[in-house]
């Protein structure tokens, strides 16, 4: 199966949704899939890119605070709810949702097709 699947069952699943990018954590977009009918555009790749900076400086924190691997982070903006969930030290996902997007939702089809995806990626 194609990543490109799983990451359709995430934006097609979850009320919402924008995009969902698999992203290698040297800022490499691996694959995504997004909404055909987005309420507005925006580039999710490029959102993904300027995070992965930081994913590195957080990954460093809590090495150096000996408090466990980071496995998800969630960003609020205004137009945007930015999921990230941690497959690997290699691999994130990044699910893009309008504001008024159904968030719970959306975490839960990212951990499920994070099980799909490590499976693939191994």
């Amino acid at each position: 199966m194609s990543f490109q699947v799983h990451l359709a069952r995430v934006v097609d699943g979850a009320e919402g949704s924008l995009s969902c990018l698999l992203m290698g954590q040297d800022g490499i977009p691996v694959d995504s899939f997004d909404n055909p009918a987005p309420p507005f555009a925006f580039d999710s790749t490029t959102l993904g890119i300027e995070y992965t900076a930081i994913f590195l400086q957080l990954n460093q924190i809590h090495e150096n605070t000996e408090t466990g691997t980071v496995h998800e982070l969630m960003v609020n903006s205004d137009q945007v709810v930015a999921l990230f969930h941690f497959l690997s030290p290699e691999y994130f996902l990044l699910l893009t949702l309008a504001p008024e997007g159904n968030v719970g939702k959306g975490r839960y089809l990212l951990r499920v097709a994070a099980s799909a995806l490590q499976q693939e990626l191994l």
